[in-house]
Formats: structure tokens, sequence, C-alpha cells
């Protein structure tokens, strides 16, 4: 099986149902190669994770400008700030600086993240509960390492594992408990 035909298989383990090519010319697909080089990026990762040769030993190298602008995309800029009070408009000022020097500070290993901001959430018993609250490019960095992370390992789950992953559920749990003993 070629590559592209992989690609294509396996696109669903890590963006749902989003296509590669999203327009058809004269019955024909139309090739968008920003769109195909965003998720390929992706693809790769998951495919190469799925070789039990490989080992990944240096993942910090996907933390890169590319990665860090899909990072900024997808974070919501109503959240509450971190301590440095840097919010997704300030960021956006000066996108494409900021982001290539928290790249580069990544890549030369000196990146530290900054201390969380504590913010305490009353329950309904009276009491409160701790939460804290990242800087923005802490979130970036999060973010970025966390779709990495998930590329690598999501492909090699087994299909009963339900903790902590995207869209699995402790209710997904129990009806595929319910399923399996209904069957025997």
């Amino acid at each position: 099986m070629s590559e592209e035909q992989r690609d294509r298989q396996n696109l669903n383990l890590i963006t749902g149902t989003h296509a590669i090519h999203r327009d058809r010319v004269d019955g024909h697909r139309k090739y968008n190669a920003a769109e195909a080089g965003y998720w390929n990026r992706w693809v790769r990762i998951s495919l190469k994770a799925q070789d039990k040769k490989t080992i990944f030993s240096n993942i910090h190298t996907h933390i890169n400008v590319d990665s860090l602008k899909e990072a900024f995309d997808a974070i919501d800029g109503k959240k509450a700030l971190g301590v440095d009070g840097i919010s997704k408009e300030t960021y956006k000022k000066n996108l494409g600086e900021n982001l290539r020097k928290l790249a580069e500070t990544v890549q030369s290993g000196t990146y530290r993240p900054q201390p969380k901001r504590e913010v305490l959430i009353p329950k309904a018993n009276g009491k409160t509960r701790p939460i804290a609250i990242a800087c923005f490019e802490d979130k970036l960095v999060d973010w970025v390492v966390g779709k990495i992370l998930s590329t690598v390992y999501e492909p090699v789950f087994i299909r009963t594992s339900f903790g902590y992953r995207p869209k699995k559920s402790a209710a997904d749990a129990i009806n595929a408990i319910y399923c399996s003993l209904s069957q025997n």
C-alpha cells in the first residue's frame, strides 16, 4: 500500500473526518498543499508510532513555529490569564516574532515554564478547590506536547483502553463491558 493511501486510511486516527482534499475540479480532487502538509505531519508521526521498531527520542523537534501557530489557533483566548498577564490578543500583536522566539528557546533547551497562578474555585459544600492557570506561552507548549504525545500513543492503545483518552469516557467503557458480557 502506498504511503498516501496509508495516510488517508489512518487519517481518522488523529483528525476525525477531516479530508485532506476538499475541492473537486472536473471530477478530480484538487490538491491543497498547505492543508495536506498540515495533516500529514501528524499522520506521519502516527504511522511511525505504529512501527514497533521506532523509538521517539527527540520529540521536541516537533515543537516548531508551525506547530506553535497551530496551537495558537486552537487555544481559546477567553480563558483566564497566567501570572504574566499576557492574553491571546496581546500575544497576537507580534505573533511571528513571539512564536519564533518560543520555538528557539524550546529547541535550545532553555525553555522553562513560568509559575502557575492559583485560583480557588468554590464548591457546593462550601469548601474551595484550587486550580492552576498557566501563562499563555506555557499553554501553547502544553498544547503541542499533548498533540505530539496523543499522536504517538493513540494508535498503539488497545481499543478497550478508555482512561484519559480523547473521545473516550467512562460511559463508553461501561458500554464496552456490557456488550462484551452480553455476547458471552
